[in-house]
């Protein structure tokens, strides 16, 4: 139960700092960091999987990866 609880706080924790502007402007608009990062994927996933949902899916996953990675650093 404690690891699911963790887990959960961690997944919060990734997506609050990948919803941070990439590119901020004065009201804090535009792409979030984490939506950057995946469309940046997606445009060479799409080639490779020929497959737009499984694209899209890849793309979040690799995301929250590099994010959860670049934060534990």
């Amino acid at each position: 139960m404690r690891q699911e609880y963790v887990e959960k706080l961690n997944e919060e924790r990734l997506r609050g700092v990948g919803n941070l502007p990439v590119f901020p402007f004065n009201d804090n608009s535009g792409l979030t960091k984490r939506e950057y990062i995946a469309t940046q994927l997606l445009a060479s996933l799409i080639n490779t999987h020929g497959d737009i949902d499984l694209a899209s899916k890849t793309a979040v996953k690799y995301a929250d990866s590099l994010i959860k990675e670049l934060n534990s650093k």
